[in-house]
């Protein structure tokens, strides 16, 4: 018998996070996941939080240019940097979620697999880091400069986890190919509202 399960933890015919189901794939070939058109949208729901880290992580540098005095040319080197950094941190991150070991100890792979611990903790810490986006201790530029560069840099890696645990399960849950099409769908909405969330944030903070 072969044990199966996506990424996240959950099998794939099982309703209930973390239970293994126990198939034959001689005897049962697996062809579709069995997922409602309900749980599929709940599935894509997960892309919600991060994009709306994105969206006002793409807006808010006129939040920092315009209401706490930021330098334009300092920000844009800032985000040049970041841009770079960020293909770094997210091969790093698919390498870390490959191994394991950071939360294993905490969250059992045999129980949660190796993504679901990093999506759940990344999506949580993406709260206070970005309600820490509006609100620099101080409006000294310097201070206003590395502010930002810290919570870009710390967002993006929060990103980075959840997306990748994302796209990693999505694979895993929906074997064909038709269904990813399907679910992908439903992703469109959820970062649409992901996106418009953020950079409405952002502008009712102009």
């Amino acid at each position: 018998p072969t044990y199966t399960h996506c990424s996240l933890g959950c099998s794939r015919y099982s309703t209930v996070m973390g239970v293994k189901a126990e198939i034959t794939v001689e005897d049962s070939p697996i062809t579709t996941s069995g997922q409602s058109k309900g749980r599929r949208l709940r599935f894509a729901n997960a892309l919600t939080g991060p994009y709306v880290s994105l969206s006002t992580l793409t807006s808010g540098k006129d939040l920092y240019l315009l209401e706490f005095g930021a330098n334009a040319n300092a920000v844009g080197s800032i985000l040049l940097v970041c841009s770079l950094i960020a293909p770094l941190m997210d091969s790093t991150m698919g390498a870390l979620q490959d191994q394991g070991r950071f939360v294993s100890k905490f969250f059992p792979v045999g129980t949660w697999g190796k993504r679901a611990p990093w999506m759940l903790t990344h999506t949580l810490l993406l709260a206070p880091v970005m309600t820490a986006f509006y609100l620099p201790p101080s409006y000294d530029k310097v201070v206003v400069h590395i502010w930002f560069s810290v919570i870009w840099l710390a967002s993006y890696w929060c990103v980075a986890a959840a997306v990748n645990s994302f796209e990693s399960a999505r694979v895993a849950v929906f074997p064909s190919r038709e269904e990813r099409v399907n679910v992908e769908q439903y992703c469109k909405l959820t970062v649409a509202v992901g996106s418009g969330v953020g950079s409405g944030m952002t502008f009712m903070a102009l």
